[in-house]
């Protein structure tokens, strides 16, 4: 994860970024999307990242319904931005709720970026291993689970 500071210079920051595939955007739910928020989104866009999910975290201090209306608001917070579609997932490091889900959305957005490298990878005879949710790439060499 990345978290930047507003006052640091663009050219060491995009220096340091680039070719980010997919970003976790953190919204707390005690607290919505804050200032910060909205100055990470901007720079994300600026680096051209397409491709994010929300992690919705400390749920575990609200309630059902406030997670329900921040959520809204964190959709609406969104739209115009390359996360309007993005998956919101509700999650606490206290109880493990979400875990599961997120990482299964990685792992979705992951293998959405990864298709057409895999693709083009096997046009050049090169060996590509899974495992376990995992796609693992080796230049001509493979071997078994």
């Amino acid at each position: 994860m990345i978290d930047f500071d507003v006052t640091v210079d663009f050219g060491i920051i995009d220096a340091g970024i680039s070719g980010v595939d997919v970003v976790i955007l953190v919204v707390a739910a005690d607290e919505g999307i804050m200032p910060q928020t909205r100055e990470h989104l901007d720079i994300l866009s600026l680096l051209e990242v397409k491709n994010g999910i929300v992690a919705l975290t400390k749920t575990d201090t609200v309630d059902e319904a406030w997670i329900e209306l921040i959520s809204e608001e964190i959709r609406e917070g969104l739209a115009g931005t390359f996360m309007a579609d993005a998956q919101i997932v509700p999650f606490s490091s206290v109880t493990g709720r979400g875990r599961e889900e997120l990482i299964n959305a990685l792992d979705a957005a992951a293998a959405q970026k990864l298709l057409p490298l895999l693709i083009q990878m096997a046009g050049e005879h090169r060996h590509v291993m899974c495992c376990q949710s995992h796609v693992l790439l080796y230049a001509n060499y493979s071997t078994k689970c």
